[in-house]
């Protein structure tokens, strides 16, 4: 039997609109921890293009702060991203722009 790829998932959400009128905004969450880490999440505002889906946005953010997206699955509330990117290639979800 072939071993399973160790893969990383990101977690997106959206948040829609603040109070004031500004947004939508998009969360990634990164829960993978070790030691005394906490789980990092970053909060974006969803720049998308015309007709852009929100987990086309969250995989064109991801790929364009150098995630290496290798799959994608959905719950009933998040888009899922799973992502090789170990070692040396280790990306943090803090620096998407």
């Amino acid at each position: 039997m072939e071993k399973a790829p160790n893969l990383r998932t990101i977690f997106v959400s959206y948040h829609g609109f603040k109070p004031d009128g500004t947004g939508p905004f998009v969360k990634f969450t990164d829960r993978y921890v070790h030691n005394s880490e906490r789980v990092k999440t970053k909060i974006v505002y969803m720049d998308n293009h015309v007709d852009e889906y929100l987990n086309d946005f969250a995989q064109r953010k991801l790929t364009e702060s150098g995630f290496n997206v290798v799959s994608r699955s959905t719950t009933k509330d998040e888009f899922l991203f799973h992502c090789d990117n170990w070692g040396d290639d280790f990306k943090e979800v803090t620096d998407i722009k």
